[in-house]
C-alpha cells in the first residue's frame, strides 16, 4: 500500500506548528499506544522562511515528544534566521552653522524608531531592512530637516546634517554694540 503522506505544514499566528494529526502521519504514536512491536520511527524537516532567507532543521521525535493534551506545548523546535547579516543602518553626525556638535536632537526614522544624538552629535540607526525610509531630525528651537533614502542589503549610509536657527531673520541678526 502507497501512502500519501503530508510534508508541509503551516505555522499558526501564535508561532506554533501543529504536530501531524491524520492517521497516516501518526504511526509512532499509535505504534506507541499499542505497545506494537513494529517500531517506526520518523522524523520532520521543518524549514522557516523570511525575508527570502530560510533555514532547515530536521527532528526525530521520540515517546517524549507524545503529548496527552494536544493544547499544550511540550517540545519547542527553534529555527534561527541569520537576517541581520542583510540589514543595513544610518549613520551620522548633527552640528550647527558654526560645526559645533549638537547632542539632544531627535532623528525619526519613518519605520517608527527613533534616536537622539549623543553628545557629540553622532547617531546611528541599525537593523534597517532593505527598502526606502525618510529620517527626520529635528530639535526645538531649529528648522526641522528630512532625508529621503534607500538602504540596500549590509549598506550603511552617512548622512551629515547642519541645523539652522528657527528664528524672524531680524532678531537673529542682533548685534549690541553698548550696554547704557
Amino acid at each position: 500500500m502507497i501512502r500519501n503522506i503530508k510534508t508541509s505544514f503551516t505555522t499558526g499566528n501564535d508561532g506554533h506548528t501543529p504536530l501531524p494529526s491524520d492517521s497516516l502521519n501518526t504511526a509512532v504514536i499509535l505504534n506507541n499506544l499499542r505497545n506494537s512491536v513494529t517500531n517506526v520511527v520518523m522524523s520532520h524537516t521543518i524549514q522557516a522562511t523570511l525575508s527570502g532567507i530560510s533555514n532547515t532543521i530536521t527532528v526525530t521525535p521520540d515517546s517524549t515528544w507524545y503529548r496527552t493534551n494536544p493544547e499544550i506545548y511540550q517540545n519547542t523546535v527553534t529555527i534561527q534566521l541569520l537576517v541581520d547579516t542583510l540589514l543595513g543602518s544610518i549613520t551620522g553626525k548633527i552640528t550647527d552653522i558654526n560645526n559645533v556638535a549638537m547632542s539632544g536632537v531627535l532623528i525619526e526614522n519613518s519605520n517608527g524608531y527613533s534616536t537622539t544624538s549623543d553628545i557629540n552629535g553622532n547617531y546611528t540607526i541599525s537593523t534597517l531592512s532593505p527598502g526606502n525610509y525618510s529620517l527626520t531630525v529635528s530639535k526645538i528651537g531649529y528648522i526641522s530637516q528630512t532625508y529621503n533614502y534607500s538602504i540596500v542589503s549590509t549598506e550603511t549610509i552617512n548622512k551629515d546634517f547642519v541645523l539652522l536657527l528657527d528664528c524672524p531673520i531680524p532678531i537673529c541678526n542682533i548685534n549690541i554694540t553698548q550696554i547704557i
